[in-house]
């Protein structure tokens, strides 16, 4: 699958790493999604070729990740948690040779070395341009470190939720209803606390005049996330309910 990815990209800018990246992760989905070992293995040569490309595109995308525009990081950032999240999966077993075991080196590592570095090179990429990511962007910075379990920390002893909540809470009235759920979605499943945030989401969502936008599997991935991460909002409750 990934070579396959590979040979759809001859010169590699930082749109075309970041969407690679992207496309690796859709053409894995399936055989995630299915449930089944994926038995399929390569030759060694070919498997040898094919661990050459992957390690020379990451490192290309890590070396050049400064450079990236708000959207490419937060791109790569969703590419590479969403590839992590597949072969970092303890219940999937991955055969030697596969893109998947290949993958799951480069990206994961000996005791997940490799993904707290990644994830950890995103934030430090982020944070000099971060008051110049959008609210879908933010959502999905927030989203792909989530379902990595990814909390980086920064010099000041801050992490980049910290700074994530501090940028979203003046945008919040330009999230799309996805990208409102996503957020505290996100900021629970890491044990983010920030009850700011989740106050000002409470307050712009019941604001609004109608939640008709949200979808069912939205409103109820908001409401969950305030149960769990036990912030009280009985006004927001209330809006579902009546909703």
């Amino acid at each position: 699958a990934a070579d396959m990815a590979f040979n759809m990209f001859d010169d590699f800018y930082p749109g075309s790493l970041s969407m690679f990246w992207t496309k690796v992760s859709q053409l894995i989905a399936p055989r995630y999604q299915s449930n089944k070992p994926t038995k399929q293995s390569y030759e060694h040569d070919k498997q040898q070729h094919l661990m050459h490309q992957l390690n020379s595109i990451f490192s290309k995308t890590m070396g050049e990740m400064k450079t990236f525009e708000p959207r490419r990081l937060a791109q790569t950032a969703l590419g590479f948690g969403k590839i992590v999240r597949i072969v970092d999966n303890r219940g999937q077993r991955h055969f030697q040779g596969t893109p998947q075991q290949i993958l799951h080196d480069i990206l994961v590592g000996q005791q997940s070395q490799q993904k707290k570095i990644i994830f950890q090179s995103i934030a430090n990429a982020s944070m000099p341009v971060l008051s110049k990511f959008d609210p879908r962007h933010l959502a999905n910075l927030a989203y792909a470190n989530a379902i990595v379990d990814s909390v980086p920390m920064l010099e000041d002893g801050s992490t980049l939720f910290d700074h994530i909540a501090e940028k979203s809470i003046p945008l919040l009235g330009k999230f799309e209803p996805q990208g409102i759920a996503n957020m505290v979605w996100s900021f629970e499943k890491v044990r983010a606390s920030n009850p700011r945030l989740f106050d000002e989401v409470g307050n712009a969502v019941v604001a609004l005049d109608h939640l008709r936008k949200f979808s069912s599997q939205a409103l109820s991935n908001i409401l969950l996330a305030f149960a769990k991460a036990e912030e009280s909002n009985p006004s927001l409750f209330k809006k579902v309910a009546d909703h």
